[in-house]
């Protein structure tokens, strides 16, 4: 019986292994290096992201001696209420002769299904030719192991078209943290960055080789005018884990240890077209560029006069939310029309920004009368269909005011005026004499007459003592931005805490970044280029601050840099945000 149920329990397992089998298989073959001498060894790997058979490894001993394998391994996982399953094959190569070596394809089968790798072209050099110089190959080897690539979905589009561009860090060794970020300028742009969740890197093989990927930033991109425009590198200081050049001699040999090592990444600009925008454009076009719809309402029918009553337009789509109008309007100049309160709100999560963006108008009619509320016709121009599309034609709302029309209160109001002026030549006997005042007392006896021209004259000479005050703090260059410093680090710690209070995270931990590097920039007076730790270690120092504060300042910055790479502890925000506004008390206080 035993027997009978443990066979039904390895059935139902391997039912569950294949039920469990991912839908999009991948068969890839990578090298942990593509540029070697003839006489170093490389190692191949062919990894299936399921369960096969029937492996076949192409030709390799035609131009490579096989050291070893091939060595398989697998390895199962549940995550996320699902078991999968992936297997590897290695070897450990080493090439015959110099030159572009293609390493072909590998085969294997899932479910009677053949898939076939990538094919790998490897770069072999002389022995020794890398050895030219000691600082050369380690310049080269951490150019291949470790860059940042940009990336844009488009390199040609319309003026005010949507464009996504991206920055990922692409390394072969452990990251420990950045020290310093100069973000993009993306001039010619409207650019809104796009949150994401800072999960763990995932893999990708690039020209064979496999990197750990990191997503830096996200933006969309909306440009603002045609021609050639530059979506701008990005730059970071990075500390990452490198084996040592000198090996330390142990019982089993020669063993190296891991240090950690300062670098300097910058990704290469790219270059994108942008076309302006088709003419002529119709009269009903507002500047939106994407796919939208366009609505308007009248929140009632019938009101009267000095009653309220409200326009709405309404617009929703993809493209650039942000930017557009409504159509233009012209409404009767009887109403008394006030500024509109608009709102907008907009999901940029994806790659595609969508919105939805309102415009509320109250008016006031003052005259009675029927009216018709008219409004204009709403287009757009849609990049795909390289046209212009007319969303909503003119629409007109009957309205109907009723009552008194404002002019019959104001002949009122002139009427009463006029009565009250015809009895200014026959007046009354006052009664109270006791108001009555010598003639010929001076006014200035009187404290509020006094006051009535002291105080506004003081008022006067302050407001000017103030407005010298910030012109020579402006003229000052350095004192302004000290004097500004403290302003500016309380406002963003205002926006981190309620950024901290919607669990926004990430968002929070960049405005805690920006907050101390901007108040040390401006304390310090340290332009953001030579923002660097060494640099504000040394400012404290010569200020006499205690090493303490820096140590604090570090980790502050250590802390929300590591958040783009790992996920934080949820105590540690308002942890960091106590500190931040402890450093920058303890600085101020030292610093005059």
């Amino acid at each position: 019986m035993v027997k009978y149920y443990c066979i039904f329990i390895w059935a139902l397992f391997c039912f569950v292994l294949d039920g469990a089998a991912q839908d999009d298989i991948n068969f890839t073959a990578s090298v942990n290096k593509n540029n070697i001498a003839v006489d170093q060894r490389i190692q191949l790997t062919f990894e299936l992201n399921s369960r096969g058979s029937r492996f076949r490894a192409p030709d390799l001993g035609s131009e490579f001696k096989v050291y070893s394998g091939p060595n398989q391994s697998t390895s199962m996982a549940y995550v996320n209420g699902q078991l999968s399953q992936s297997m590897s094959f290695s070897y450990v190569l080493q090439p015959r002769k110099t030159g572009k070596l293609t390493i072909k394809p590998a085969t294997i089968q899932v479910d009677g299904e053949t898939y076939q790798s990538n094919p790998i072209t490897i770069t072999v050099t002389k022995a020794g030719a890398q050895a030219g110089g000691k600082a050369q190959p380690k310049k080269s080897a951490q150019t291949d192991n470790i860059f940042i690539a940009a990336s844009v979905n488009k390199k040609s589009a319309y003026q005010g078209e949507q464009l996504f561009a991206t920055y990922k860090l692409y390394t072969a060794y452990p990251v420990r943290g950045s020290d310093r970020q100069k973000l993009p300028d993306l001039t010619g742009f409207y650019s809104s960055n796009i949150e994401f969740e800072q999960n763990r890197p995932h893999v990708e093989v690039v020209n064979g080789k496999r990197y750990d990927v990191y997503d830096l930033r996200k933006y969309v991109l909306f440009a603002q005018r045609s021609g050639e425009l530059t979506v701008d590198a990005i730059e970071f200081d990075l500390t990452i884990q490198v084996k040592d050049d000198e090996p330390i001699e142990t019982f089993f040999g020669p063993r190296y240890r891991m240090i950690d090592k300062k670098i300097t990444l910058k990704s290469k600009p790219i270059t994108v077209n942008i076309k302006p925008l088709p003419k002529p454009q119709p009269a009903s076009f507002s500047g939106a560029v994407g796919k939208f719809d366009f609505s308007a309402s009248l929140d009632r029918s019938e009101v009267e006069t000095n009653e309220s009553v409200t326009l709405n337009y309404k617009i929703s789509g993809a493209g650039n939310i942000n930017l557009i109008d409504h159509p233009t309007h012209t409404l009767p100049v009887e109403f008394e029309v006030y500024d509109p309160k608009i709102n907008t709100s907009k999901n940029q999560k994806s790659k595609v920004l969508t919105g939805t963006k309102t415009w509320e108008y109250l008016m006031i009619p003052r005259t009675p009368g029927e009216y018709e509320i008219e409004v204009p016709a709403f287009s757009y121009f849609d990049p795909a269909k390289e046209q212009y599309v007319e969303s909503s034609p003119v629409k007109k709302f009957p309205l109907t005011v009723t009552g008194e029309p404002m002019g019959t209160e104001a002949g009122v109001s002139a009427q009463k005026r006029e009565v009250q002026q015809l009895d200014s030549d026959i007046r009354f006997i006052k009664t109270d004499a006791h108001t009555l005042k010598r003639q010929g007392d001076s006014p200035f006896k009187n404290v509020f007459m006094w006051l009535f021209y002291v105080v506004p004259g003081v008022a006067s000479v302050a407001l000017i003592l103030v407005f010298r005050r910030r012109k020579e703090l402006r003229a000052d260059v350095k004192a302004y931005r000290r004097h500004k410093a403290t302003k500016v680090a309380a406002k963003s710690l205002s926006k981190a805490k309620q950024l901290l209070k919607e669990d926004n995270k990430n968002a929070f931990y960049e405005e805690i970044y920006r907050a101390i590097n901007d108040y040390l920039s401006n304390k310090l007076t340290i332009s953001r280029s030579n923002l660097t730790l060494d640099h504000v270690s040394s400012e404290l120092k010569s200020k006499n601050v205690d090493e303490e504060v820096f140590n604090n300042v570090k980790e502050i910055i250590e802390t929300c840099e590591m958040a783009r790479f790992a996920p934080i502890p949820p105590t540690a925000g308002t942890e960091l945000l106590q500190k931040a506004e402890d450093v920058i008390k303890k600085i101020e206080s030292a610093v005059k």
